[in-house]
């Protein structure tokens, strides 16, 4: 069930066809009807958001921001853009983040399927083209990029340490020598007491990256051989799911090992600025085969791209995108790849 239309029941919606949805979506789970009291109660926190209309939420979430960068690392100055297929919520939690000076959770549950299938976990969704920040109840600074999905503890858990992530984000967590904290992905586990790091664990991408920036984390696959691993800062760590000739030629290349499924390969030191470029509203490559720039793009720009020359897919590239439309980084990319393109509407069409 779509939260705007909830939140249209909430607020006395007329829409016979909405009420009826939304009733026969409460009448099929008891958990709905626990989950719309939840939004109910977070609907109605505030005074202040009796004037919801009048908010200039933009200003508010950049207050936000400026307080946030405040304390941060100096990766962390990229502007959060605004999940704009669900404004009416974007809207409470701006206004709920301003009002209590950044030291509570900005969080969107989700009912659907996948939340249920782990034991009701408070779940983030970011959807292509857009990027969110939120605070832990420990102090932990999130940033969440484009199609990836956050889970968080169930509410009676508020001191578990604990994230599970589909997806990429980017971690300032809250020091606890007492307490570790986890991040879970499907492959690997990365465990620390308190650094800046980043992880890229989207599902249908063949590597695990994790990066760290500061401080130190350990690193442990989830199934098969048990390898356990360090990085240091300035070090990136590489789960390989699966590989063609090709990845296992560049990984080779990057590494200077042996590559093998199901293992975990750790690099020298390195430049962590292409991997957490995205935090600051930009796209780095260094010598990107085309193919996975294109599945970059798809996700930054919230578009699809095809690929109609298979040859186009081994072509690499090398460069910084910033800060400019799809069309502007498409001729980017022409000026060193040679390609034709057309662009419809959100979707974009690539020939040799």
């Amino acid at each position: 069930m779509k939260l705007e239309l909830i939140i249209k029941y909430i607020e006395g919606e007329r829409d016979q066809q909405i009420i009826d949805n939304v009733e026969q979506w409460l009448s099929r789970d008891p958990e709905n009807r626990r989950y719309l009291e939840k939004v109910k109660k977070l609907w109605f926190a505030v005074d202040e958001l009796k004037s919801l209309a009048a908010i200039d939420v933009n200003k508010d979430w950049e207050a936000v921001e400026r307080r946030l960068a405040e304390k941060s690392h100096p990766y962390h100055h990229a502007r959060t853009k605004r999940l704009s297929w669900y404004n009416s919520f974007v809207k409470v939690a701006a206004v709920l983040l301003v009002a209590i000076l950044i030291t509570s959770l900005f969080f969107y549950i989700n009912p659907g399927p996948a939340a249920q299938q782990v034991a009701s976990r408070y779940e983030i969704i970011v959807p292509d083209g857009q990027k969110s920040s939120l605070v832990l109840p420990d102090g932990t600074k999130v940033m969440v990029n484009a199609g990836s999905r956050l889970f968080l503890p169930k509410e009676n858990e508020p001191d578990k340490r604990e994230v599970w992530l589909d997806g990429e984000a980017f971690f300032e967590v809250t020091k606890n020598p007492h307490q570790p904290f986890v991040v879970h992905t499907s492959d690997i586990q990365v465990k620390v007491l308190g650094t800046t790091f980043n992880v890229r664990a989207y599902e249908d991408e063949k590597l695990v990256e994790t990066t760290l920036v500061e401080g130190q984390v350990a690193l442990n696959t989830t199934e098969g051989n048990g390898q356990d691993v360090s990085l240091l800062p300035d070090q990136k760590a590489i789960f390989v799911k699966s590989k063609d000739a090709a990845l296992g030629a560049a990984l080779q290349r990057q590494f200077g090992q042996n590559i093998k499924v199901g293992h975990i390969l750790v690099s020298g030191k390195i430049n962590p600025e292409s991997a957490i470029s995205w935090t600051q509203g930009k796209l780095t490559f260094e010598d990107e085969y085309f193919d996975v720039i294109a599945h970059r793009l798809e996700r930054y720009y919230g578009v699809r791209i095809r690929l109609k020359d298979e040859t186009l897919k081994n072509m690499r590239y090398t460069g910084t995108i910033k800060n400019i439309s799809l069309d502007q980084a498409l001729r980017a990319l022409q000026s060193t790849t040679a390609f034709k393109y057309t662009l419809n509407d959100q979707e974009v069409t690539i020939i040799k």
